[in-house]
């Protein structure tokens, strides 16, 4: 079995409650903001044993998607600020099943993350709006 085929096996598996999860916890939305742009590094790790198959564990899909890999994490705190703990966070979106080492998301944390973004731009819009009522404002109550 394929990177790609186990992925898509753990895609399978993630339930839509994982969007609480990622709701509770700034940091975590954080790192799957910036996710496409983490780079992974080679490790020295063994798959699992023995064939895979669909029936296998989740914990043994995970193990097999990332043998080998894990986050860069001194680009991953170039990019999240040099406190940010990536190991942890890295660890949790692993166990969430949310994060894949080619650089992808999974589609409801992805989803979450275009409304968070929209309610984001929206509040800039709403900011800009309120700032060019109080310049016209105070223009009107100059003349």
């Amino acid at each position: 079995m394929n990177t790609d085929q186990i992925a898509n096996l753990l895609r399978a598996r993630v339930q839509k409650t994982v969007v609480v999860a990622l709701d509770a916890d700034p940091k975590l939305l954080r790192l799957l903001s910036v996710w496409h742009l983490v780079s992974f590094q080679t490790v020295d790790s063994k798959p699992p044993k023995g064939r895979l198959s669909q029936s296998a564990s989740t914990q043994t899909l995970v193990q097999a998607l990332w043998a080998g890999k894990t986050v860069d994490h001194d680009h991953a705190k170039a990019l999240l600020g040099r406190n940010f703990p990536v190991s942890m966070v890295f660890e949790q979106a692993k166990a969430l099943l949310v994060v894949y080492p080619d650089g992808s998301i999974h589609d409801f944390a992805a989803d979450y993350l275009r409304m968070a973004a929209a309610d984001v731009l929206t509040g800039f819009a709403s900011v800009r709006e309120q700032r060019k009522r109080a310049e016209t404002n105070r223009a009107g109550g100059a003349a």
